[in-house]
């Protein structure tokens, strides 16, 4: 497995604004996997990082060269530097794009950090969303409206359970600090049934909320469900688009 060919991966994605998502769909794989050849713990097969390598638009042998460890032409290193392929990335990418007429200078936007950590979740079993993992699996661009907010995370939606709100693959942040209000979206973490795994998670609407439970709303099917306080181990405010924007 090679750590500078999952750089190398991750440096040409970003670069051409993709999402792992884009990626996955094209792969006819799930996010984890390209997550999982971005952090250099598995490769593609060459299908795939063919694939890939079309989407960046980078020469899939530079890519192979990573794989294998065979120097890049030119070069006399035994395995290429990371730095020389994301120098051909950037080359390229300067190369095919060109600025919109009416786009702020590049200046303007410099202070969007791409920092914010994306928490990994595996599929839940039964009825769950899905089941926070606590491993970061990437990095996401930090809003306007978040620019001070401490501890923020993203999750991304692993269903259509609340479709149209949010569809399947939608990138959602979280500010824990907020507390939830009635008719915000929540994620609710239920505390785990079995030892050493997470408990399931939700992405939901809270409508209510007593003495002795929650009560949240599904969109696709339409339903409420309710949870038992005792079994929530924490409720996540979804971050609302317009203050992602800063303009509430």
């Amino acid at each position: 497995m090679s750590i500078e060919l999952g750089q190398a991966l991750r440096a040409a994605r970003v670069a051409k604004g993709l999402t792992v998502k884009a990626i996955a769909d094209a792969c006819d794989v799930k996010g984890p996997a390209v997550s999982q050849w971005e952090a250099g713990r598995t490769e593609p097969t060459f299908a795939n990082l063919r694939r890939v390598a079309e989407m960046v638009d980078v020469p899939v042998d530079d890519l192979l060269r990573l794989a294998t460890g065979r120097a890049l032409e030119g070069t006399s290193a035994t395995r290429p530097a990371i730095v020389d392929v994301v120098a051909r990335i950037a080359q390229k990418v300067q190369q095919n794009i060109g600025a919109a007429p009416d786009a702020p200078p590049f200046d303007a936007v410099r202070g969007y950090a791409l920092d914010v950590p994306v928490w990994g979740t595996a599929v839940g079993g039964d009825d769950a969303d899905f089941r926070l993992n606590g491993q970061e699996i990437d990095r996401a661009l930090r809003p306007h409206g978040l620019l001070k907010t401490k501890d923020v995370f993203a999750l991304r939606v692993t269903n259509d359970s609340m479709y149209p709100a949010w569809r399947d693959g939608a990138l959602i942040y979280i500010n824990p600090h907020r507390k939830p209000m009635i008719g915000d979206d929540v994620v609710i973490e239920m505390w785990p049934t079995e030892d050493g795994e997470p408990g399931n998670a939700y992405l939901k609407r809270l409508k209510a909320r007593t003495p002795t439970r929650y009560i949240v709303e599904q969109f696709n099917p339409p339903c409420d469900i309710e949870f038992d306080l005792d079994q929530v181990k924490r409720v996540f405010r979804v971050v609302p688009v317009e203050e992602l924007l800063g303009i509430s």
